[in-house]
């Protein structure tokens, strides 16, 4: 097999190559009846109230969910926007690299009969497999703007309605309002009286002094 060939099958078959597994092993244990949460088995997915919500990559279901909180609406549109073009990317990508491998069998056909088409031949696979790897990068560029919006989304959504246990359909009910105390007037600290001077012991048979007079009698 030519160096040009050997290249249009490793281009098609990195369309083909797959992701490595990869799952959550933890679940929250202290979440909200509405809060969103999200989790990955091979794929992220979002769920609430005890079931999916939405999951990529096309996150359909995630606008309706959160459509309440304006800004979380905006990221989730986006997130279906951009996912919906990924599988389309991705979709085309794969089946344009599959298609790319029928150059090598008019390679072989055409080989010995007529070289030059077969070189046509095989540069249209090429060509071919080049626009599969691109569109399936574009596709993946996609997928990861998509993931980010929900993710945004989904935050958004839970500061305003999700954490507080309520959902778009069902408002959490405002908490009890509590009167502000009033803070007491600091009081002076009490001090303490000064005792009064002891009287001085009269000597034995000493005559008892003037009486002081009062204002009137003066």
């Amino acid at each position: 097999m030519s160096r040009l060939a050997m290249t249009t099958a490793t281009l098609a078959l990195g369309l083909l190559a797959g992701c490595g597994h990869g799952v959550t092993s933890y679940a929250p244990q202290l979440r909200a009846q509405g809060e969103l949460t999200l989790h990955y088995d091979d794929g992220f997915s979002m769920s609430a109230e005890g079931k999916e919500v939405a999951a990529g990559n096309g996150w359909n279901g995630l606008t309706d969910y959160v459509k309440c909180v304006p800004r979380a609406r905006e990221h989730a549109e986006s997130a279906e926007t951009a996912g919906a073009a990924s599988t389309v990317l991705s979709i085309l990508g794969g089946s344009i690299g599959v298609a790319s491998l029928g150059s090598l069998g008019g390679l072989a056909v055409y080989k010995e009969n007529d070289p030059d088409l077969a070189l046509s031949i095989l540069g249209v696979g090429v060509a071919a497999a080049v626009t599969g790897v691109v569109l399936a990068a574009i596709g993946r560029n996609e997928k990861n703007v998509a993931n980010g919006h929900a993710v945004d989304a989904m935050n958004y959504y839970n500061d305003a309605v999700g954490s507080y246990g309520g959902t778009c359909r069902k408002p959490a009910p405002k908490p009890p309002e509590v009167e502000p105390t009033r803070a007491e007037k600091p009081t002076r600290p009490s001090v303490p009286e000064t005792p009064a001077a002891p009287e001085t012991p009269r000597k034995p048979n000493e005559k008892p002094g003037p009486r002081p007079m009062t204002p009137d009698e003066i």
